[in-house]
């Protein structure tokens, strides 16, 4: 049974990779109304980093998440707490950030930065950067044991699984009840797909 569990981690990221290849280059608003979504740790307070303890324990980011290792480098050196693009229900270009008040100092950051003219983009208010995302999905993926999708989403600016059936939702959110998240930090819906090969 050991044996099976780092294949079948290997399987989970093949089908989260392949999923996110099928979508579009942007994420659309359309994907913020996700079905059977409950909200893990729904709470009100600060967006926490995940503790150095635990970031320390991370294996390095590769480079090979296009474009999230990029985005949470951006995270860390953009004025204004690079939360992603994503378009909206007409086509614009929206850049989220943590601190959108930084909009034009982010911008002159970003203008050498993304394939994507920032110069007439929208800014929208983000809870959580690119980076906090990265670091808590790196940190959770690995402690579930249910076949999920599973994405920094940036339109729901959250640390998004999905499953296919409320059992494997249940099971996602009795994994993740212990592991003390931060408020308003995951969501876990029922838009799971299955990937066929």
């Amino acid at each position: 049974m050991t044996n099976c569990l780092p294949e079948f981690r290997k399987m989970r990221i093949l089908m989260m990779t392949l999923c996110m290849l099928a979508e579009s280059g942007h994420a659309t608003m359309a994907h913020a109304q996700s079905a059977g979504a409950r909200r893990v740790a729904a709470c009100e307070g600060p967006a926490m980093s995940l503790p150095d303890s635990l970031a320390r324990r991370l294996p390095p980011r590769t480079g090979r998440m296009i474009p999230d290792d990029k985005w949470a480098d951006l995270a860390r050196t953009v004025p204004g707490g690079f939360a992603g693009t994503l378009r909206d229900s007409a086509q614009h270009v929206v850049i989220r950030l943590t601190h959108p008040e930084l909009a034009a100092e982010a911008k002159a950051a970003l203008r050498t930065q993304l394939p994507i003219g920032v110069d007439w983009a929208i800014v929208q208010p983000a809870r959580w950067d690119f980076g906090q995302l990265v670091d808590w999905f790196n940190y959770l993926l690995p402690r579930l044991h249910v076949a999920v999708m599973a994405d920094k989403d940036e339109s729901l600016n959250r640390v998004r699984f999905s499953v296919t059936s409320v059992e494997a939702r249940e099971q996602v959110l009795r994994a993740l009840a212990p592991l003390g998240l931060p408020c308003d930090l995951v969501v876990v819906d029922l838009n799971g797909g299955v990937v066929r090969f």
